[in-house]
């Protein structure tokens, strides 16, 4: 790069410090051309908000590696009610739904939602829903680490956990069914997260339970753990 070019990038950067958060592309010729290298605007930004416009799978492949390199507590992630392009559709309820958690479980700090006025009642009763169920696990998102202490044994599924003192939620996606496995010896009570309905419990004697997902919207498992550490 000429000095005249990384010249015109400082001179953004210090133009863009007066706003708290920008928006911005994800596509990596975008970040190129328009300079939105998300390590380097970590210096002039409180927040990035990348415009991932899209299915809840592209969301996850795009923002994992701007999370990567800015940090998850300077990420907020751009979503829409509706596809970006012409004649574009509603997404459907579902689809919303996934978006909106692939957003929290990458994690970032939350999301911004542009609306559609297409939008239907189903679609923005999904993301009502979906932001009750996140107010009740946003603590150990914010405040918990990754675990990998749940693995898929059988079926096709992807788990993502996060494990905050004596509690684990874990954000499991597949078309149909899966076998999971809870690593370590404590026992935990397995409930549903988004009915509090009480699944099944893993002890030291049986590792391994099973669940049946829910399509595209995937399933938000809670585990609490039982007795002694």
């Amino acid at each position: 790069m000429t000095d005249s070019f990384l010249g015109w990038r400082e001179m953004l950067l210090d133009a863009v410090a007066e706003a708290s958060w920008l928006a911005i592309g994800t596509e990596p010729d975008d970040m190129y051309f328009f300079l939105h290298d998300p390590a380097d605007l970590t210096r002039a930004l409180d927040h990035q908000v990348p415009m991932i416009y899209d299915t809840a799978a592209v969301v996850r492949e795009e923002l994992a590696p701007i999370v990567e390199a800015a940090g998850s507590d300077r990420v907020l992630v751009g979503l829409t009610l509706g596809e970006p392009s012409n004649g574009r559709q509603v997404f459907a309820a579902e689809q919303m739904r996934a978006s909106i958690l692939e957003g929290a479980f990458a994690p970032c700090l939350g999301y911004v939602l542009w609306t559609y006025h297409r939008s239907d009642a189903a679609t923005l009763a999904a993301v009502a829903r979906t932001n009750d169920l996140l107010a009740r696990i946003e603590n150990v998102l914010l405040d918990g680490t990754a675990t990998r202490r749940l693995s898929v044994t059988d079926g096709e599924a992807l788990v993502t956990a996060y494990e905050l003192d004596d509690e684990i939620v874990a954000y499991v996606r597949g078309s149909e069914s899966a076998t999971l496995r809870v690593a370590g010896r404590a026992s935990w009570q397995i409930t549903d997260a988004d009915s509090d309905e009480a699944l099944t419990a893993v002890t030291p004697g049986a590792r391994e339970f099973e669940v049946t997902l829910d399509g595209i919207a995937g399933r938000v498992l809670r585990l609490a753990r039982m007795g002694e550490r």
